[in-house]
């Protein structure tokens, strides 16, 4: 993430999807990571990942668990 806030493009997520999220690399101040969310789902288009710290930046790692057609 840049900023605490990134959107991530991807044509394959859906309204209503659970999205599970996994640190794979930290950089930013302080040294203690904030605590990750999904934001916004744009059907078929991207989805927003917010950290609780604005100055949190790394490597996030996704899981896309779309509901049932």
């Amino acid at each position: 993430t840049t900023g605490g806030k990134v959107t991530v493009s991807n044509t394959y997520v859906k309204t209503g999807a659970v999205i599970l999220l996994s640190r794979q690399s930290f950089a930013g101040t302080p040294t203690t990571p904030g605590d990750l969310k999904v934001d916004t789902i744009v059907n078929s288009t991207s989805f927003v990942i917010t950290s609780t710290l604005t100055t949190d930046r790394g490597v996030i790692g996704y899981v896309i668990f779309n509901p049932a057609p």
